[in-house]
């Protein structure tokens, strides 16, 4: 059923995703104006190339996004929903490696200061533990409907 606990897990799974879209999760400062870098492009650098090593991360992002979402319209077929979260989960973790190399090498290929990374680098390990306890809502209804079918 869509009132279920990991449907709220799921929608602010899939919340904290869509956010990492606009807000940037590194900056850097290039002679004035600062850099940041989003899920998506990073903005204010004059080199397209750039951008072109995003093009994973945003595809990641989006994937993790649009699955998630799916996942939450799933209820009826729970141990899909279950194969879905556990992909999103892989998901996930990949964003959060593509997040972390996405910076190295932009930090290594602008040769300029470095701000800081922004707390929204954690998005990923949250959107982790949330589909984590969907997955184990889900596990949960599963064996409880089963039982129910057992004792019938």
């Amino acid at each position: 059923m869509i009132q279920r606990i990991q449907t709220i897990y799921l929608i602010i799974s899939a919340a904290i995703c869509a956010v990492l879209f606009s807000h940037p999760f590194a900056s850097f400062n290039i002679n004035n104006p600062d850099s940041i870098i989003t899920a998506t492009v990073c903005h204010t650098i004059p080199n397209a190339g750039l951008n072109a090593k995003l093009v994973p991360l945003a595809a990641i992002s989006t994937s993790l996004l649009l699955l998630t979402v799916i996942a939450i319209f799933m209820f009826r077929n729970r141990t899909k929903q279950m194969l879905v979260t556990r992909i999103n989960i892989v998901l996930c973790i990949a964003q959060l490696a593509l997040m972390i190399g996405s910076f190295s090498a932009l930090k290594s290929s602008l040769n300029s200061d470095f701000n800081g990374l922004d707390l929204w680098l954690a998005a990923p390990v949250i959107m982790i533990v949330l589909q984590y306890l969907a997955y184990r809502g889900i596990k949960k209804d599963d064996d409880l409907v089963k039982s129910a079918d057992r004792l019938r």
